[in-house]
């Protein structure tokens, strides 16, 4: 039971994490440019836009939001694996 709850909190934590990379791309690049899914890229636009604009407290602050954002698909996985396993 614990391994199928591990497994739904992984994939909530990559689908997470691809879409906050595909975010930051869409966000980041002009609009004739297509739309990539490049990790490395996508982690240095968003470290460098807080950095450039708060300096050190922006890699604190930007790593909070990091670890915010993938708590909150933490915890849809278990709001997932809560809603399949009641059925």
């Amino acid at each position: 039971m614990n391994f199928k709850k591990a497994g739904i909190r992984l994939i909530s934590i990559i689908l997470g994490l691809i879409i906050f990379f595909l975010g930051i791309q869409w966000i980041s690049k002009p609009n004739n440019q297509p739309l990539v899914l490049d990790p490395m890229d996508s982690i240095q636009n968003y470290l460098f836009a807080f950095t450039f604009s708060l300096g050190d407290l922006g890699y604190i602050l930007a790593l909070l939001f990091l670890v915010f954002y993938m708590a909150i698909f933490i915890f849809l996985g278990n709001w997932i694996y809560s809603r399949i396993s009641r059925k």
